[in-house]
């Protein structure tokens, strides 16, 4: 594990250094797999629906970011990818984009990394313009005040962070680098940028 941000998790049979199941347990392996993303995206539709619901009021302070850069390997390794850097491809990028809708968005009180139980805000818009995965989301200034005191005034410090889970990576990792070929967006954190993967992301708040 690595201080870095961002979180991948790999599911159990995707896990890069496993080896190839036998051919009379694919099928077997992909109904499994199946079962655990269907069960994955309703726990992540729930959340969604309770932190929409818990957010009404004036919670209508709005942010930009970059969240990530595409087809260029991370400054550094993030959480879960045991030590290696690695590349989001703009391809997959563009295939997953419509998954961060809705996910939300996290901060540490130290802005050193993730936690997942101080929700901050909520993604809802995602764009990739040139080589970075740009976002919008909206903080919880009203639910969440305290929280978003803490990113008031910082400037340029500001960076993000990405969560994912069920990730593939290709089989040859070149220079220590994994170059992802399937992911699920879960989320993002707010940090400063020089804990985050990709340290050139920034976050602009709304005047």
């Amino acid at each position: 594990m690595t201080a870095a941000g961002n979180y991948l998790r790999f599911p159990p049979a995707l896990q890069p250094s496993a080896p190839l199941t036998p051919e009379q347990g694919i099928a077997a392996e992909i109904r499994r797999w199946e079962r655990w993303w269907t069960r994955r995206r309703q726990q992540q539709a729930r959340k969604a629906r309770a932190l929409q619901i818990h957010a009404k009021g004036m919670n209508d302070s709005f942010f930009t970011g970059t969240l990530a850069f595409l087809d260029s390997p991370s400054d550094g390794p993030p959480t879960g990818s045991e030590g290696h850097r690695v590349v989001i491809p703009r391809t997959l990028a563009a295939q997953t984009l419509h998954q961060l809708v809705g996910m939300p968005v996290n901060l540490d009180s130290d802005l050193a990394g993730h936690n997942q139980r101080q929700i901050v805000g909520v993604i809802i818009d995602a764009h990739i313009d040139g080589d970075a995965l740009k976002v919008k989301g909206r903080l919880y200034d009203k639910n969440q005040k305290d929280l978003v005191a803490l990113l008031q005034g910082r400037g340029d410090t500001l960076g993000m962070s990405f969560e994912a889970s069920e990730v593939s990576v290709s089989a040859a990792a070149q220079g220590g680098v994994f170059v992802l070929t399937e992911m699920q967006w879960t989320g993002a954190a707010v940090l400063r940028r020089d804990k985050a993967a990709f340290r050139s992301t920034e976050v602009r708040l709304a005047a």
